[in-house]
């Protein structure tokens, strides 16, 4: 109760003092009203603060179950993967002009904590060779290459 007179006595204080110092006319009424406000706000802080102690809702989520499946852990390193491959064909079509990429990875997914990737083939027009040595010096596993070679259309 102490607590909350002298809140109320010091935000009054405050506001009193700024409308006085506020210029006449309509600024002075926006004023007026604001401070107005903020003493409103302290009046109801301590009765908004009472009341939700009593009501103490619970905005807390369940927790999502671990994942046990087998299936469900191969459908997220296979989604990984194909996130990984995309990444790494877009990184491999801007640095080496590779077209229309298409690299493959084999993961080892045995150990959840530590996915391996064990080996991985790029297929692609262009300097697919020199891409496919980045990818094994990047990736730290065998990555083979395929050129595609296009045929020249004549008309």
């Amino acid at each position: 109760m102490k607590d909350l007179l002298l809140t109320v006595m010091t935000v009054s204080l405050g506001t009193g003092i700024v409308n006085l110092l506020a210029p006449e006319g309509k600024m002075k009424k926006q004023i007026t009203f604001v401070t107005a406000l903020v003493l409103c706000a302290a009046l109801f802080a301590p009765l908004v603060k009472q009341m939700g102690r009593e009501l103490s809702f619970d905005f807390s989520l369940p927790s999502s179950a671990p994942v046990d499946s087998d299936e469900a852990k191969e459908t997220i390193l296979r989604l990984t993967a194909d996130a990984l491959c995309r990444q790494l064909e877009d990184e491999v079509s801007y640095r080496f002009a590779v077209t229309s990429p298409s690299l493959t990875l084999t993961l080892d997914g045995h150990d959840p904590s530590a996915v391996t990737i064990v080996s991985g083939h790029l297929k692609g027009v262009g300097e697919v060779e020199a891409a496919a040595a980045y990818l094994t010096a990047l990736l730290r596993c065998s990555v083979t290459a395929e050129a595609i070679v296009q045929e020249e259309s004549h008309g």
